[in-house]
């Protein structure tokens, strides 16, 4: 199994798809977004997921080349470098360490490249895989 963290790109839509329809825990993550086709997946990645600014990026988890989650750290800011994390993990690739493994690369790539500071993570209390 080949773990990474990479760039989101649109040939990911159906993985996204595939994700959000399996586990109704994800909508949370995304707030209103329509994720129920492979269109408005297509459409979430291009505005939401792929850009990547001073201020945000986002990583998609990949397995074997398929995406299985995201890493996300935005909100960073230079004044006081810093910045605010969040993440979440498919159903079907949740305990097996992704996340806490995903996390410690995105936070090294954080203060690496982006000289940060100090790395806020946002949690859910209900999170179903504890």
């Amino acid at each position: 199994m080949t773990t990474d963290l990479r760039p989101w790109n649109q040939s990911d839509a159906g993985h996204l798809l595939r994700a959000f329809g399996a586990s109704d825990d994800l909508a949370t993550q995304v707030g209103d977004a329509d994720l129920t086709s492979l269109e408005c997946c297509q459409e979430f990645i291009a505005l939401q997921l792929a850009p990547s600014s001073p201020s945000v990026r986002n990583f998609a988890i990949s397995v074997d080349g398929k995406a299985v989650g995201n890493v996300g750290i935005g909100n960073m800011k230079h004044r006081h470098d810093t910045g605010w994390v969040d993440y979440w993990v498919s159903a079907e690739a949740r305990g097996h360490g992704l996340a806490s493994r995903s996390l410690t690369s995105a936070a090294n790539w954080a203060f690496e490249q982006r000289d940060l500071f100090r790395l806020e993570l946002g949690h859910r209390v209900n999170n179903p895989a504890c």
